[in-house]
């Protein structure tokens, strides 16, 4: 099993970055993980969701950004497929409110629901309709 981590900002403080170190040489016994740092970008006081998805796209533009039309669903992670075809973006509903919500990808891509395990569900618009405490998981193909 490979992993790697892709960390915006470096560390600086020395204790953390030997419990790291350790972390490493204990897990290495079990796959192989690394880390990628990426240099801080400043994110400026008047922010929002989608500004601030742009200034973290700057970094990799292979990857796609994924942005909410409102706060009431969180991006949990966005990762490469399992079977390398595109990208899974995990989502949930942290507040115990349904409702509804459009995601908006910054590039041309096709959205589609998948199980947990990555299995095909059905077919997305964008427009996701939540009930409270939900998780929900899509892939997004990016058309080049």
């Amino acid at each position: 099993m490979n992993t790697t981590v892709i960390c915006l900002g470096k560390l600086k403080e020395k204790y953390l970055r030997d419990a790291i170190d350790e972390y490493l040489k204990r897990i290495s016994k079990y796959c192989s993980i690394s880390i990628i740092e990426l240099p801080d970008k400043p994110i400026p006081e008047k922010s929002n969701s989608t500004l601030e998805a742009q200034i973290i796209e700057g970094e990799s533009n292979e990857k796609p950004v994924v942005t909410l039309s409102n706060e009431g669903l969180i991006v949990d992670c966005i990762k490469p497929a399992e079977d390398g075809n595109g990208y899974i973006v995990r989502v949930y509903e942290p507040y115990g409110i349904p409702g509804k919500t459009v995601m908006n990808v910054t590039h041309d891509a096709k959205i589609t629901e998948v199980s947990p395990l990555e299995e095909y569900i059905g077919e997305c618009s964008g427009e996701i309709t939540y009930k409270p405490f939900e998780f929900r998981t899509f892939r997004i193909i990016c058309s080049t």
